[in-house]
């Protein structure tokens, strides 16, 4: 760390993976919430923050280092024996990455209005199907939120279908927030 920043390398961090950065959102005396009806509430009254601007085009390494700017996976011989299981991700897998999410979250949207009433059900296409590329940080819940809210504006039809899926998005929050405020 510390030659790092001999170098002039600095740490920035770029939060994103919640909606609302868990010191922004107290109870009024200061507190976590403990009870999820008044975290949403609080949660909706505040808002979600927005989106960011999108990746860099470019992260830069850090300066003197000797660093390659990338390094090409095919050429590290990492666990030869493990590429059989290549055939199963191709046939099984969701496609990767954010453009892949956000086309997710389009489908999904159009289909939202059925959303309450068929999300429990396993034995069909009901979700979002967005927990991955959450987890892995291919989409921003902030974008899924902001997205998801627009459309809850745009369709009449779909609204009630979205807020119960946008409600679902704030249980995610409020686990995130409990496990950072009590690990």
């Amino acid at each position: 760390d510390q030659a790092l920043r001999a170098q002039g390398a600095q740490l920035v961090l770029h939060p994103g993976h919640l909606l609302i950065h868990p010191r922004l959102l107290r109870t009024k005396g200061g507190g976590a919430y403990r009870v999820f009806t008044p975290f949403a509430r609080a949660l909706r009254g505040i808002g979600a923050d927005r989106p960011g601007a999108g990746a860099p085009p470019r992260i830069p390494t850090a300066p003197g280092a000797g660093w390659p700017l990338s390094v090409a996976l095919d050429g590290l011989d990492l666990a030869p024996d493990l590429h059989g299981g290549r055939a199963v991700l191709d046939a099984h897998a969701l496609p990767a990455g954010e453009a892949a999410a956000l086309a997710r979250l389009d489908d999904f949207l159009d289909r939202a209005s059925e959303y309450e009433a068929r999300r429990d059900r396993p034995d069909i296409e009901a979700t979002s199907g967005l927990s991955e590329a959450l987890a892995l940080g291919e989409i921003s819940p902030r974008s899924v939120w902001a997205i998801a809210e627009a459309r809850r504006r745009d369709d009449p039809a779909a609204a009630d279908g979205i807020a119960k899926f946008m409600s679902e998005l704030c249980w995610r929050e409020f686990a995130w927030h409990l496990l950072i405020e009590f690990p």
